[in-house]
């Protein structure tokens, strides 16, 4: 085997050769099971495969173009095309993958490559939109004091009080809540009105 190929009619071949006979300079020695037609490169591209996903928009589910992703520390990273794709070639194991756009919060997700695999992994990663920062109502900068996502805390002195109530009640009609309504829509309808404000009173 001057050529560092080692050739078997059957059973499990005698590798013991191939440390002083093959070529060091390649990926990997060839083996040759059976008939000399059938070639099984041992090198690392014979064990990457292939991680492919999608990058969408979790209001809608539509694809988000443009999105970068990358493979944990940015090792390896792409872009997604027009309908929100992407893909790695990765060697096995389990790595965490972190997708991030403009406007939109950071999502990852974590994937498993193994190496008996014989399709490409899959992933689906969801983008929620960024949430717009409150304007102040009043003479105080609304807060979300126990981070759910609500504001509840009107006057932004840091509890939730009753003062918060009649806040809410003097302004539910104003474009400081009106265009931030995510954050005063306390029974998640999907708009500001007077069930809001009963939430708002019952949790103090």
């Amino acid at each position: 085997m001057a050529d560092g190929t080692l050739y078997v009619s059957s059973g499990k071949p005698d590798l013991s050769a191939l440390s002083t006979s093959h070529d060091k300079s390649s990926t990997g020695a060839l083996v040759r099971f059976g008939t000399l037609g059938h070639v099984t490169d041992r090198g690392t591209e014979a064990v990457s495969k292939i991680v492919t996903g999608t990058v969408t928009d979790s209001s809608d589910r539509s694809p988000i173009a443009g999105v970068a992703v990358r493979v944990g520390d940015g090792t390896e990273s792409a872009t997604t095309d027009e309908t929100g794709k992407f893909s790695f070639r990765l060697g096995p194991g389990q790595y965490n993958v972190t997708a991030e756009a403009d406007g939109y919060q950071t999502a990852s997700q974590s994937v498993t490559v193994r190496a008996e695999q014989q399709k490409p992994t899959t992933a689906v990663i969801e983008l929620a939109e960024e949430e717009s920062a409150p304007e102040q109502i009043e003479d105080g900068t609304p807060q979300d004091i126990d981070g759910d996502g609500d504001y509840q805390d009107l006057n932004g002195n840091g509890e939730k009080d009753f003062a918060d109530v009649v806040t809410y009640f003097d302004h539910m009609n104003d474009p400081a809540m009106t265009d931030h309504a995510d954050a005063y829509d306390y029974n998640d309808n999907g708009e500001i009105d007077f069930a809001d404000l009963v939430a708002l009173f019952n949790q103090i």
